[in-house]
């Protein structure tokens, strides 16, 4: 097995770094205008790489993660056609995904710290415990207050204007 060298004849312990080819993405595409599809072929293209393989996923992924902090672009897969931008409407779906699927984790950790045993744990320990399922239990009423309120918005005016990050 041979050891990747950048220009400088040094190692690449770390492995093949991802920037260059993330660079070659946002140099061919740009930032993607909300619901633009970016088929998988020219993505192929770009890397010369097929999509099937672990370092195009690995690139796709940073490529992603750049799009989103530094660009507010949220990227997701459309089956067999490529990756493209979300909409305002997309987003919220997406949001309400990610929460959905934070509240399982949320719920799995409950769990856990309901059914451990305190009295094999020393005071440390089971004041962790107690903090963890206060927050815990704190951080689900507000999943359930979110729940709720997605239930009125049928009922509330449109908004004025869109709401901005500061």
């Amino acid at each position: 097995m041979t050891t990747a060298v950048n220009e400088s004849g040094k190692p690449l312990f770390g492995g093949v770094p991802l920037a260059p080819e993330v660079k070659k993405l946002l140099d061919v595409f740009g930032v993607p205008e909300p619901d633009a599809l970016i088929p998988y072929e020219r993505i192929e293209e770009v890397l010369g790489r097929k999509r099937d393989t672990h370092r195009f996923r690995s690139v796709i992924a940073s490529w992603k993660r750049a799009l989103n902090r530094e660009h507010n672009r949220i990227m997701r897969a459309a089956q067999n056609e490529g990756y493209y931008a979300l909409n305002a409407p997309d987003r919220v779906a997406e949001v309400e995904s990610q929460t959905r699927a934070g509240a399982r984790h949320l719920k799995t950790g409950l769990s856990i710290a309901m059914r451990t045993d305190e009295a094999k744990l020393d005071e440390v320990q089971r004041a962790r415990l107690t903090h963890a399922r206060g927050l815990t239990q704190r951080l689900l009423e507000v999943g359930r207050e979110l729940d709720r309120s997605r239930a009125l918005v049928g009922r509330l005016p449109p908004a004025t204007k869109p709401l901005t990050a500061q």
